[in-house]
């Protein structure tokens, strides 16, 4: 009977072991799902705090953009340049989309809308369109662009030959007066 009781023991002691575990398990997980919860709401809270700046921020902007206090003189001239940036890119955005300038708001407008989207002000009839020069093909481009390669290789090279021949040697494609036949360079070498 011992073994058998030991065996019961043993498998007591097995189930002790498994339960603390599980409870454990159960604990922890706990502690894991408060922590989250604790964490999301201290992000919610940071998230509202800095809506919350940012509107003071915009506001200030707002009344005092003028403002001389040493303070906020730097912070105020970054806004205006990143204002100023943020137009020109926007402009740049608008002129890539065809878009104009609503008299009645100053937003961008599609070109060729009638009303504004944004305030409903009616937008001048478009002018009758310019004719543009036709745009250069890649394939014109690339042929125009190689022909002005080929000719400064040519200038180049032979501002080179000038500097490295001496006054008195006539230049190769020259026509030889009284050279040697044998020097003279052979036709299907040229050109």
């Amino acid at each position: 009977m011992e073994l058998k009781d030991k065996l019961f023991q043993l498998g007591g002691e097995l189930k002790d072991k498994a339960e603390k575990l599980a409870k454990d398990a159960v604990d922890g997980s706990k502690k894991v799902a408060e922590k989250v919860k604790i964490k999301n709401a201290i992000s919610q809270a940071e998230s509202k705090l800095n809506a919350a700046y940012l509107e003071i921020g915009k506001k200030y902007e707002e009344l005092y953009a003028d403002s001389t206090d040493e303070a906020f003189a730097e912070l105020l001239a970054q806004v205006r340049e990143a204002k100023a940036s943020l137009e020109v890119s926007r402009a740049d955005l608008a002129a890539v989309d065809s878009a104009v300038v609503c008299s009645g708001c100053g937003k961008y407008v599609q070109e060729g809308q009638r009303f504004c989207p944004n305030c409903g002000t009616k937008q001048p009839e478009p002018e009758a369109p310019v004719e543009e020069k036709p745009e250069t093909s890649p394939a014109d481009f690339v042929r125009e662009a190689t022909n002005s390669v080929a000719d400064a290789v040519i200038e180049v090279a032979d501002a080179a030959e000038a500097a490295l021949l001496p006054k008195d040697e006539p230049k190769a494609d020259a026509p030889a007066e009284d050279a040697p036949a044998e020097d003279a360079p052979a036709d299907d070498d040229a050109e």
